[in-house]
């Protein structure tokens, strides 16, 4: 059975509680939904759906506007929220749901229909199964499991298997990344000599725990910025670093970069000392954004 080490503690991935949602199975437990709209034809697509409970949901609870949905919000729990919101109020929204920063949010569009909220919501399933698993006797965490999703998903940006910059930038949304999709970022390729790849000895445990070790070394908020680093597999390793969403961008480009590089240089020197593993900055490059990623990635 297939092991994620995330941090210190190891996740088993299959499926726990929740099967597919197209089998008709009765759910342990079924997730509480809020949308936020004030456009009726949203509302009816989501009034399409007959058979909530079928799909893991009860009914979801509807506000027509932002206050309204923060005095929900205070009397019942939400696993999701979904938002259609007219002159500007998506965003207005979203700035406010900082204080709830491990509640998925998606935003539907004004003319959505019932079969794409039926795959929205099959997209939700997917990341609530993970963060309300139960994996094993030990108690893990909600933001330890939107922090796996966060890295799997940045990985699969990364290798260029997300085609699409919307799916994108609504799966941010949807995982509550802080990095901001739209804003200039740092990327960075780090590679070992060919004579001491972890498959020949120095590290024998895979490139998922590679990962975890050097997550824990790189990872960091640091100046504004959100840094991370993400195995894509075996040869390819790259250190991404990217302003965090309400930072105020207060450096340029340039000294982002120089940055990026004293923090890349201290955690090479740790690996160094610590892992035994010699690292080296490859290539580094500024691009225009995070969505600079889809359909090439690195």
């Amino acid at each position: 059975m297939g092991i994620v080490q995330t941090e210190e503690k190891q996740y088993n991935v299959l499926v726990p509680r929740h099967e597919s949602i197209r089998k008709g199975l009765t759910f342990e437990r079924m997730y509480k939904l809020l949308l936020v709209t004030d456009n009726e034809q949203v509302i009816a697509a989501f009034k399409g759906i007959t058979s909530w409970s079928l799909l893991g949901y009860k009914e979801p609870r509807i506000a027509s506007d932002i206050e309204t949905a923060f005095d929900t919000l205070s009397r019942h729990h939400a696993d999701g929220i979904f938002i259609a919101l007219r002159d500007g109020g998506n965003g207005r929204f979203i700035e406010r749901m900082n204080e709830r920063p491990l509640t998925p949010i998606i935003i539907e569009h004004e003319d959505t229909t019932t079969s794409q909220v039926t795959r929205d919501l099959e997209q939700l399933s997917q990341v609530l199964n993970r963060t309300h698993a139960d994996y094993s006797n030990d108690r893990y965490s909600e933001g330890e499991m939107m922090q796996l999703c966060r890295h799997e998903y940045f990985r699969r940006l990364l290798s260029g298997a997300e085609k699409s910059e919307e799916n994108a930038m609504r799966t941010m949304l949807m995982l509550r990344s802080r990095m901001d999709p739209k804003a200039p970022c740092i990327i960075m390729e780090l590679i070992m000599p060919e004579d001491e790849g972890y498959l020949q000895g120095k590290w024998a445990y895979g490139a998922d725990r590679l990962e975890v070790a050097m997550r824990n070394i790189f990872g960091a908020e640091k100046d504004g910025m959100r840094v991370l680093i993400s195995v894509i597999d075996e040869q390819r390793m790259f250190l991404v670093a990217c302003p965090m969403i309400g930072q105020k961008q207060a450096v340029d480009t340039d000294t982002m970069l120089s940055l990026v590089r004293e923090h890349a240089a201290a955690g090479i020197e740790h690996v160094r000392d610590f892992l035994g593993i010699d690292l080296h900055i490859a290539s580094e490059e500024i691009r225009p954004s995070l969505m600079s990623f889809t359909y090439k990635g690195v």
